[in-house]
């Protein structure tokens, strides 16, 4: 049917009553369109107070809102709808009016107004038509729910994109990013969304996320905000469903994206489903008090703690986070990578102990004393922290920590997150020390201008903040590898820092056979006293006396003592004497600061070893020092720095200084003069009269210095030369070589034998002594000599009584002038020292020796009187003097025998124990003709120095015993002076000089 009404014109049609109208009021849909269903067959219209009525008939005309179904038909009643379709979402395929119902209640509230009507409803018809807009969608939405994808917006709204009542407006993003919430503006900006038209675009209502991005679009919806200073409809969003790039974006900048702030939301919905509990340990309870992800609060939890610092930008709660999440409010004072630092070191680390999440966070802006920062405002709930208690010390910082940072730790992290340490890293800037433990012990250095710790700056792990030769990294990291924070496989001393090139690294000390560290051997005290580390402001952490860098350096690992020689956290070590020159360690130390403690006393005035070595060899100490450093390979490398600058002209640091003035414990011969240290310390002494060390263990200079003066002329020719000078470094080779330059005599079979081992051979052969009762003679031998002697004995033996016999056996005493106390200098015997010359008494031994008191018998050059016989008449005993014979009323018996002309009597007679006849009047030969021809022709040696002294009574070392000018060797072979077996009786023979001129005696004028 057709009925024209005047405005427009109706059609009644098998699918219903269509108006065809072109004013405006239909076109804008003022006009009310309830629709009439059905097979219209019949049309009329009524006027009454200014509004048309259409009334419709329906075929069959008897119809009552049923009809039957019709197996020819899919739409039994004409509604538009298949009947199968009605059937599943629950409508009659029997009644046509319910296409015109929103069941679902999924229409548009256009005005707002609180009528609680719908102006645009979203009909079971519309719910059918719908087709779908997106590839994931479908077509046709369902009628039994108000949102079939269940996005959170309702179907019509998505259809429409009308978003009103899901839009928060008054709050916004200035254009600088500025999240604000102003009522007025928010008014505005409600009042223009619903006066205008199309401000926003439809979404797919079968698809939960229209544009495909991970987040569903009403959660895009409700959690959007405009972007600008006015809403005008056209404005950006912080959200958009429709755009998929919008969940990389970050609005509120927390360092967590969109999509990841959704994702935590549904993280929580988790937890209230118990689906946390066996990973995590949360149960629905405690989620229940979490709060709601929201992309627009930079901190979502309300903890002070932004949501991307919180998550560490992940989208998801890894389990190995746990003790930090951006919803749980209540771990701002948790502590889940366990830093900190137990100040009182009771091994319980307490609240106010812990680098707990909340100062983790704000460690990015502030610093903190007990229970506020340094600007005084008050930590939130009561919270106290000691970490900080000494930042402050060496003056007020002008920087926070986070001022100082790293750009490796900065890097990557939003602007709400830079400067923050890591709370589930207990070392945030990854350099080896943990952040407590840098907060702890970290000062700022009002000279330098910097932080001498920092847990945001991994630099400062090569650093030293007090120059005490150990690094940061080392002075944590001697820590007992289990107790260690940050790498158990790595510790000091097996770990050092080094250079290459001007770039420092870590490198492992190879060789070591242990893992064990210098924390390892703490003791309960200790740890009482300074805890379980180093302290890097304490040059000596343990207060021994020696510097933390100075024991690292010098340290080794004494296999048989299965411990460190030297330990920065083991006081009163230093007992070791690894190099074996005779000085334990912390003596070799104490040099830097005091005169050597060896027995003997010292003008308090005197200067220091290295100081009286810089005024000797001034450059002497820069070489020393440089092949100490170099010598420890690349442990001492980067020390080079110091010693640089300290050449330089800089003022030498702590450790530096130490080093100046002290012998290194791993080298014997510091100085490399030859001799050891130790010898070099136990023996000086200070010479008043050359105002100077005696032995300085620091300079080279004095190895041709004979400080007891006890040298000897060998040759006589009126000087002492190099070879004759029993010099400090001869006396010391006494014990390695016994004399260097006659070392070749002793066979090559018998290796080296040195004065030492030589004389206690003959304490053995002498009186049948065992090697220990020999070794106990030698020691007797030394300190019989005066009570200086004893005294350096007993400081030599102090602390090891084993001391003297395992580093000095052997030596000559360069403070004395006869180590044996046999009579004879050692000089003397040190000039004419041969081993095996062909007497019986040498020929396995030296035949002098200055430590060998049994060697004043010996007579190696065999010159004494060994044929005597019984007609033979002694000659009378005594000393010439100026050619004047002095009897000593000694006498010599006749008689067999031999009579040896010993050492001490070569001595004592100024004759040389290495030659028969001193003063070389045994000039004569004897020789034997047989028949006619000679047959021997040997040097008549009868008047060797023992026959002189013993049958003949002559001067063995004045070849004209008389004076008279004629020498002794012609009056022995002329047979004058001789009336008997001797010289003892003396002719008047003497020279007259005639003057020629006038052939008389000359008298004094002439």
């Amino acid at each position: 049917s057709i009925h024209p009404t005047g405005d427009e014109v109706l059609v009644g049609s098998e699918w219903g009553l269509w108006a065809l109208a072109g004013d405006y009021t239909a076109v804008y849909g003022l006009q009310d369109q309830t629709r009439l269903p059905g097979q219209i067959v019949a049309i009329a219209t009524s006027v009454g107070e200014g509004n048309v009525t259409v009334f419709g008939a329906a075929a069959p005309g008897q119809f009552a809102n049923l009809q039957l179904m019709d197996p020819g038909a899919n739409d039994s009643d004409a509604d538009g709808m298949p009947d199968g379709w009605e059937v599943v979402h629950g409508l009659d395929p029997t009644d046509p009016w319910d296409a015109l119902f929103d069941n679902d209640a999924d229409g548009l509230d256009l005005d707002q107004s609180g009528d609680m009507n719908l102006e645009r409803l979203w009909t079971n018809l519309d719910e059918f038509r719908y087709t779908k807009i997106t590839p994931e969608g479908y077509n046709s939405t369902d009628p039994r729910e108000g949102d079939t994808d269940g996005d959170g917006l309702g179907d019509g709204s998505e259809y429409y994109g009308f978003f009103y009542e899901q839009s928060t407006l008054w709050c916004y993003y200035t254009v600088q990013m500025d999240y604000l919430c102003d009522d007025a503006k928010g008014q505005a900006a409600n009042a223009t969304y619903l006066s205008l038209a199309n401000i926003d675009t439809a979404t797919d209502p079968t698809n939960p996320d229209s544009d495909g991005d991970g987040m569903p679009d009403g959660w895009e919806i409700e959690h959007r905000r405009w972007i600008g200073d006015t809403f005008t409809g056209g404005n950006n969003w912080s959200l958009d469903p429709l755009r998929a790039d919008d969940a990389n974006w970050d609005a509120d900048g927390d360092g967590l994206p969109n999509l990841c702030e959704y994702q935590w939301s549904v993280v929580r919905l988790m937890g209230l489903n118990g689906d946390l509990f066996q990973d995590y340990g949360e149960t629905p309870e405690a989620a229940e008090a979490w709060s709601v992800a929201d992309p627009n609060l930079i901190d979502s939890d309300g903890d002070t703690l932004p949501d991307g610092w919180e998550s560490k930008g992940l989208c998801s709660w890894d389990p190995s986070r746990l003790g930090v999440n951006p919803l749980n409010g209540s771990d701002a004072f948790e502590n889940p990578d366990g830093d900190g630092y137990d100040v009182n070191h009771d091994g319980i680390l307490t609240q106010d102990e812990a680098f707990v999440n909340y100062l983790e966070y704000h460690i990015r802006s502030d610093l903190f004393n007990g229970n506020q920062t340094l600007d005084g405002v008050a930590l939130p709930g009561n919270f106290t922290t000691s970490l900080f208690d000494n930042i402050g010390d060496f003056g007020a910082p002008d920087d926070t920590f986070a001022d100082r940072a790293s750009g490796s730790v900065t890097a990557g992290l939003s602007s709400y997150s830079v400067g923050a340490a890591d709370p589930l890293s207990a070392d945030t800037d990854d350099d080896g020390m943990p952040d407590g433990w840098e907060i702890w012990f970290a000062r700022w250095d009002l000279l330098d201008d910097a932080w001498t710790l920092n847990p945001l700056d991994s630099t400062d792990r090569w650093q030293d903040a007090d120059d005490d030769g150990m690094t940061n990294w080392e002075e944590y990291n001697v820590i007992s590898p289990l107790l260690s924070e940050t790498d158990v496989n790595r510790s000091s001393p097996q770990w050092f820092v080094t250079t290459i090139g001007v770039a420092y690294a870590l490198q492992q000390w190879p060789g070591i056979p242990t893992t064990a560290s210098f924390g390892d051997f703490l003791s309960e005290n200790q740890t009482n006293l300074t805890g379980l580390t180093s302290d890097p402001n304490n040059v000596d952490t343990d207060g021994d006396g020696m510097l933390d860098g100075v024991e690292l350096l010098f340290t080794s690992w004494n296999v048989s003592a299965a411990t460190w020689t030297l330990n920065p956290l083991v006081a009163g070590d230093g007992d070791f004497d690894g190099d074996e020159d005779g000085l334990i360690d912390r003596q070799e130390f104490a040099l830097a600061n005091e005169q050597p403690d060896n027995g003997m006393e010292h003008p308090s005035d005197a200067p220091l070893m290295h100081v009286d070595g810089d005024f000797q060899q001034p450059t002497e100490k820069a070489q020393r020092v440089f092949n100490i450093l170099i010598s420890k390979e690349t442990r001492g490398k980067r020390l080079l720095n110091d010693f640089n600058a300290w050449q330089q002209g800089e003022p030498p640091n702590a450790f530096i200084e130490v080093v100046l003035g002290m012998t290194d414990p791993t080298i014997p011969d510091t100085d490399g003069d030859g001799m050891y240290d130790g010898f070099e310390y136990w023996f000086t002494s200070w010479d008043l009269d050359q105002n100077r060390w005696s032995i300085n263990p620091l300079i080279d200079g004095d190895v041709n210095l004979d400080s007891d003066q006890d040298s000897f002329d060998c040759n006589g020719d009126g000087e002492i030369d190099v070879n004759e000078t029993f010099s400090n470094l001869r006396e010391w080779e006494s014990r390695t070589w016994g004399k260097f330059l006659t070392r070749n005599t002793v066979p090559a079979n018998l290796g080296i034998i040195d004065f030492g081992e030589d004389a206690m051979a003959a304490y053995q052969e002498e009186l049948g002594f065992s090697p220990l009762q020999a070794q106990q003679a030698l020691y007797q031998d030394f300190i019989e000599k005066g009570q200086d002697s004893v005294e350096r004995m007993d400081k030599i033996n102090a602390l090891e009584s084993e001391n003297f016999n395992r580093s000095l056996r052997g030596v000559a005493d360069p403070t004395h002038p006869d180590s044996d106390s046999d009579g004879i200098p050692d000089g003397w015997e040190y000039c004419y020292a041969t081993y095996g010359m062909d007497d019986i008494t040498t020929e396995n031994h030296w035949a002098a020796n200055p430590l060998n008191p049994w060697d004043v018998d010996y007579d190696g050059d065999h010159d004494g009187w060994y044929d005597r016989t019984s007609f033979d008449v002694p000659a009378d005993q005594g000393s010439w003097e100026n050619r004047v014979f002095a009897p000593s009323g000694v006498s010599i018996q006749n008689g067999l025998g031999d009579l040896p002309f010993t050492n001490f009597m070569e001595y004592d007679n100024d004759t040389r124990p290495d030659m028969n006849d001193s003063d070389d009047d045994s000039r004569t030969y004897i020789t034997n003709v047989v028949n006619g021809a000679v047959v021997s022709h040997d040097r008549d040696y009868n008047y060797s120095d023992g026959r002189e002294v013993f049958k003949y009574g002559s001067n063995p070392s004045d070849n004209d015993t008389d004076g008279d000018m004629l020498p002794d060797w012609y009056e022995y072979k002329m047979g004058w002076n001789e009336d008997n077996d001797n010289f003892s009786s003396f002719l008047d023979i003497r020279v007259v000089w005639i003057d020629v001129a006038t052939g008389g005696v000359c008298n004094t004028d002439t």
